[in-house]
């Protein structure tokens, strides 16, 4: 259902990019304004983001101009997959022939599935478990020219299910360390807790 909504979604966009970008109520103007408000500020400041000895050819700052008259050769060929397990899409990477993908997922999509050059992620799942809200990160593989790009959009609880989980990773941490302080005891001395 969700594919399906995406596919027309995509088209009307397709159809609508192929209209004039000058003309007052465009979708370009609606996209200026996405940039403006999710993008401008990361990528005119990028250089400030960046630690000192970052160096990454890709990441310079550009503006919404720049890129305007690209974007409807970049929609023009995106596919849309569903990955569950009632679908038979499948989703293979071909190094010699990138593609440009929106994933819908379901429990094919869990834990492990790193999506190559993934980008922007909407994670609505409700979950209390800890590794699937670590999971929400981990989806974006990690190659250089995209850092200002990664976002991901979720719902307040997993947001906070994401920070009680990361606040219980750092005491682990921290009573790590203090164990480790403690030297010439044996495994068996010590008293782990973990919330």
């Amino acid at each position: 259902k969700t594919k399906d909504l995406m596919d027309d979604l995509l088209e009307t966009i397709v159809a609508r990019l192929a209209g004039d970008p000058s003309v007052r109520g465009s979708i370009y103007e609606e996209l200026e304004r996405t940039w403006f408000k999710r993008y401008e500020d990361i990528v005119s400041g990028i250089d400030d983001l960046l630690p000192r000895t970052y160096s990454d050819p890709y990441m310079y700052p550009i503006s919404f101009d720049s890129i305007k008259a690209l974007i409807p050769t970049f929609v023009g060929d995106i596919e849309v997959k569903a990955l569950n397990s009632v679908t038979k899409d499948k989703l293979k990477y071909n190094k010699l022939s990138p593609r440009k993908v929106i994933v819908i997922g379901g429990n094919r999509l869990s834990r492990g599935f790193t999506l190559e050059g993934l980008s922007v992620s909407y994670f609505i799942r409700t979950t209390n478990y800890s590794d699937s809200l670590f999971q929400m990160g981990r989806w974006f593989g990690y190659r250089p020219g995209y850092l200002d790009c990664c976002k991901i959009y979720t719902t307040s609880d997993a947001l906070d299910g994401f920070n009680k989980t990361t606040r219980l990773v750092e005491e682990l941490e921290i009573e790590l360390k203090n164990l480790a302080d403690q030297p010439g005891k044996s495994p068996s001395s010590y008293r782990l807790k973990i919330k």
